[in-house]
Protein backbone atom coordinates (compact mmCIF):
# COMPACT_ATOMS: atom_id res chain seq x y z
CA UNK A 1 0.00 0.00 0.00
CA UNK A 2 1.14 3.71 -0.77
CA UNK A 3 1.42 6.39 1.57
CA UNK A 4 0.17 10.07 1.04
CA UNK A 5 3.88 11.16 -0.01
CA UNK A 6 4.23 8.48 -2.59
CA UNK A 7 1.38 9.87 -4.46
CA UNK A 8 2.80 13.39 -4.18
CA UNK A 9 4.22 14.14 -7.56
CA UNK A 10 8.14 14.29 -7.47
CA UNK A 11 7.70 18.17 -8.54
CA UNK A 12 5.28 19.29 -6.00
CA UNK A 13 7.36 17.23 -2.88
CA UNK A 14 10.27 19.63 -4.17
CA UNK A 15 8.30 22.57 -3.56
CA UNK A 16 7.25 21.58 -0.45
CA UNK A 17 10.92 21.05 0.39
CA UNK A 18 11.88 24.03 -0.85
CA UNK A 19 8.60 26.06 1.50
CA UNK A 20 10.41 24.02 4.73
CA UNK A 21 13.72 25.40 4.02
CA UNK A 22 12.52 28.78 3.41
CA UNK A 23 9.99 28.60 6.04
CA UNK A 24 13.42 27.39 8.32
CA UNK A 25 15.62 30.02 7.04
CA UNK A 26 12.66 32.52 8.60
CA UNK A 27 12.20 31.15 11.60
CA UNK A 28 15.79 31.22 12.12
CA UNK A 29 16.56 34.66 10.73
CA UNK A 30 16.19 36.70 14.16
CA UNK A 31 15.61 36.11 17.54
CA UNK A 32 12.02 36.72 16.40
CA UNK A 33 11.83 34.65 13.11
CA UNK A 34 11.03 36.55 9.90
CA UNK A 35 7.04 38.21 8.81
CA UNK A 36 5.92 37.01 5.73
CA UNK A 37 5.84 41.03 5.35
CA UNK A 38 9.58 41.57 6.13
CA UNK A 39 10.49 38.59 3.40
CA UNK A 40 8.57 40.74 0.49
CA UNK A 41 10.00 44.02 1.99
CA UNK A 42 13.37 42.66 1.77
CA UNK A 43 12.63 40.99 -2.04
CA UNK A 44 11.90 45.01 -2.92
CA UNK A 45 14.89 45.93 -1.83
CA UNK A 46 16.51 43.27 -3.73
CA UNK A 47 14.52 44.93 -6.53
CA UNK A 48 12.09 42.30 -6.68
CA UNK A 49 8.32 42.41 -6.53
CA UNK A 50 5.60 40.05 -4.77
CA UNK A 51 3.14 39.61 -2.64
CA UNK A 52 2.75 38.04 0.76
CA UNK A 53 0.72 35.59 -0.79
CA UNK A 54 3.01 34.48 -3.20
CA UNK A 55 5.36 34.16 -0.27
CA UNK A 56 2.45 32.18 1.77
CA UNK A 57 2.25 29.57 -1.75
CA UNK A 58 5.65 28.97 -1.40
CA UNK A 59 5.91 28.20 2.23
CA UNK A 60 3.37 25.86 1.50
CA UNK A 61 4.62 24.22 -1.41
CA UNK A 62 2.17 25.08 -4.04
CA UNK A 63 3.88 27.32 -6.15
CA UNK A 64 7.80 27.88 -6.25
CA UNK A 65 9.73 31.25 -6.77
CA UNK A 66 11.02 32.23 -9.98
CA UNK A 67 14.94 31.58 -10.89
CA UNK A 68 15.70 35.38 -10.38
CA UNK A 69 13.36 35.51 -6.95
CA UNK A 70 15.71 32.00 -5.90
CA UNK A 71 18.45 34.39 -6.19
CA UNK A 72 17.39 37.50 -4.27
CA UNK A 73 16.40 34.85 -1.51
CA UNK A 74 19.95 33.41 -1.54
CA UNK A 75 21.32 37.20 -1.25
CA UNK A 76 18.67 38.03 2.01
CA UNK A 77 19.55 35.03 3.78
CA UNK A 78 23.42 34.86 2.67
CA UNK A 79 22.99 30.98 1.38
CA UNK A 80 24.05 29.38 -1.68
CA UNK A 81 20.87 29.46 -4.07
CA UNK A 82 21.37 25.74 -4.63
CA UNK A 83 21.21 24.85 -1.04
CA UNK A 84 17.81 26.37 -0.30
CA UNK A 85 16.17 25.50 -3.41
CA UNK A 86 17.49 21.96 -4.16
CA UNK A 87 17.23 20.56 -7.66
CA UNK A 88 17.90 16.70 -6.48
CA UNK A 89 15.52 14.36 -7.25
CA UNK A 90 13.05 13.68 -4.89
CA UNK A 91 11.33 10.75 -6.47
Amino acid sequence: MQSIGDLTPPAQRRRIEWGQNLAQLMQTHSKTGMTHKELVHRLEQEGVSVSRQAVSLWLRGVNAPRPDVQVAIGRIFRRPVHLIFSVKDVA
